[in-house]
């Protein structure tokens, strides 16, 4: 399900956040209203940085040797830093944007290679197990949230080896997930003020 989530966002949720800066378009539905020229700025660069990220994460994840739990061990050691970048452009803001992964006008299905990415209703919304609708919000924390499944792993495999390279992996993901925390803190309290400011009426 991660793959087909990595997939999603790679091939179809970046693209489509990258061509509404490019082209102007929705801006402020997307960035907040009367957003700024330097806030969309901002916005853009990060959404090209996590673009970057998570097309590393998909080839990354895609050649994860899963059957080997030593090699395994050393393939963490390489994403790592992919998830640090990720953490650093990472933003809150996209809640609502509704992902559809409709075929364009004229395309035929088996042309699009998002078809059968993941779950989706008879309009094309893409839905999690319950049915309900999924955001671009949701599946840009996706891999935020994929850190605390691979510290607990990591914490396992070190457990079975117990040598100074898994001790020094586990180290790693849990200062992971600490910055994971710190971000999502930071995140908050910038959607925070700027619901204050646009709120302000003084």
């Amino acid at each position: 399900l991660y793959l087909r989530e990595l997939k999603t966002l790679v091939d179809g949720v970046i693209p489509v956040l990258l061509s509404q800066v490019v082209n102007g378009d929705n801006a402020t539905e997307l960035f907040g209203s009367a957003a700024p020229t330097t806030k969309t700025d901002a916005v853009s660069k990060s959404v090209v940085h996590m673009g970057v990220a998570l097309e590393k994460l998909r080839m990354a994840h895609h050649k994860a040797p899963v059957s080997d739990i030593r090699r395994l061990a050393s393939w963490g050691h390489g994403v790592v830093p992919i998830y640090h970048k990720y953490l650093d452009a990472w933003r809150l803001g996209f809640q609502d944007l509704v992902v559809n992964l409709a075929p364009a006008v004229g395309s035929p299905e088996d042309e699009d290679s998002l078809i059968g990415a993941m779950p989706r209703n008879e309009s094309g919304d893409i839905i999690d197990s319950t049915g309900e609708r999924v955001d671009v919000a949701h599946l840009l924390k996706r891999p935020v949230l994929r850190l605390k499944q691979m510290a607990k792993f990591f914490k396992c495999v070190d457990s079975i080896i117990a040598t100074n390279d898994t001790y020094d992996l586990l180290r790693d993901f849990e200062d992971l997930q600490e910055k994971a925390r710190r971000r999502h803190r930071e995140e908050m309290a910038r959607l925070t003020d700027e619901d204050a400011i646009n709120t302000d009426t003084t």
